[in-house]
């Protein structure tokens, strides 16, 4: 997040930034990550980011088709170089921003959360990203 506070003292607008759910708009997850987003990146009275929030909706459908479709989608709705960083939520998002990001966003950097089946291997490929995953210790 420094990297966005950063930008912000930069330049005279804020930096915009994507917020990419996996799940829908109401959930009780997706709503409690929205909040906590929202208290440090959206504090009333100082405009430090432009915030966007898209919800691809995945536990009601998930198919090639559709995931084709989000991807027509975001293409004709965002430019390439439009957000300051991607933030992806759950592993849907994050899948689909390293299946499509260099089409969609270029090399827009992105922050995960929530992603449970992670192998580090994939920084190695799908760089500018970091992220914290979530992993249970049961013992």
């Amino acid at each position: 997040m420094i990297a966005v506070a950063t930008h912000a003292l930069e330049t005279d607008t804020p930096p915009r930034v994507l917020v990419l759910f996996s799940y829908r708009y109401g959930m009780a997850w997706s709503d409690s990550v929205a909040q906590g987003i929202r208290s440090v990146l959206d504090v009333p009275g100082e405009s430090m980011c432009d915030l966007r929030f898209e919800f691809m909706d995945t536990k009601r459908i998930s198919s090639e088709a559709y995931f084709e479709a989000l991807h027509a989608l975001y293409k004709m709705r965002y430019d390439p170089r439009e957000f300051s960083v991607i933030i992806a939520c759950d592993d849907d998002a994050f899948s689909f921003l390293r299946r499509y990001r260099a089409d969609l966003f270029d090399e827009t950097p992105v922050v995960f959360c929530g992603v449970n089946y992670f192998d580090r291997k994939i920084l190695d490929e799908f760089t500018n990203c970091t992220g914290v995953v979530e992993a249970y210790d049961l013992e």
